[in-house]
């Protein structure tokens, strides 16, 4: 599919035919972008979303021959859950990319033993202490609300989790229409990143873009925010 015609001039796009396609040429895009920075640096960062799509990307990175002791990872967003169950991003990173080769990478979970989202917020400002910032890569994935990490158009903490002159690197995030308390990622700590991939399957998603160009309203759908600067869209049927 060519690139839409609503989607911006300074934003990437590459399609493929199926899911299982898409999968394996972002799989090859990551490794690329990894291993050339991995010449350049010491370590190279990156933050990864949950959810269903990034499974099968997860398998396929975890047999790419990359030197992953050097790689450190995190997460976008984290539902405020233990990570010993299914609903956690951590526990899916862990199944489904931290194994074989990639178990030698260093990853810097968000949930930790505060009760709630927002007790645990200060001391997620510190997860970032660890990695080489600004993030070298950062792969993001869309609900249709137009919702992108856990920055919900829901939720009252989005305003400030969204404003650029704030300091905050995360937000404990109260969404009114999705399960579970969450921590997420501030904008400013996204957009910082040196290269942001956006991974989205399905025409209802494509849709969800259009809608959010349309309206241009990033706290009536967030994503809209990540449209006005450079990102490359990963897309599939």
């Amino acid at each position: 599919m060519i690139k839409p015609d609503f989607i911006p001039s300074h934003v990437n796009w590459h399609s493929s035919t199926d899911a299982d396609q898409l999968t394996e040429e972002l799989s090859r895009h990551i490794f690329q972008k990894v291993f050339l920075s991995l010449l350049n640096q010491n370590r190279v960062s990156m933050a990864v979303s949950g959810g269903r799509s990034p499974v099968k990307l997860f398998e396929k990175l975890s047999l790419t021959t990359l030197d992953w002791s050097r790689i450190d990872i995190t997460l976008v967003d984290e539902r405020w859950v233990s990570v010993d169950t299914a609903d956690s991003n951590e526990w899916l990173v862990r199944r489904h990319l931290l194994k074989g080769v990639a178990a030698k990478a260093r990853f810097f979970g968000l949930k930790n033993k505060a009760l709630t989202a927002r007790s645990g917020q200060n001391e997620c400002q510190s997860v970032l202490h660890n990695l080489k910032l600004p993030l070298d890569l950062v792969v993001l994935g869309m609900g249709l609300d137009g919702h992108t990490a856990s920055l919900f158009p829901c939720c009252p903490e989005l305003p400030k989790a969204m404003d650029s002159k704030q300091s905050l690197s995360f937000f404990a995030i109260t969404p009114s229409r999705a399960s579970f308390e969450r921590m997420s990622m501030s904008y400013t700590t996204l957009m910082n990143a040196k290269h942001r991939i956006l991974h989205i399957v399905g025409f209802e998603k494509l849709n969800a873009l259009e809608r959010a160009i349309s309206l241009q309203d990033y706290l009536a759908m967030p994503i809209f925010a990540f449209l006005q600067e450079p990102l490359t869209i990963y897309w599939s049927p």
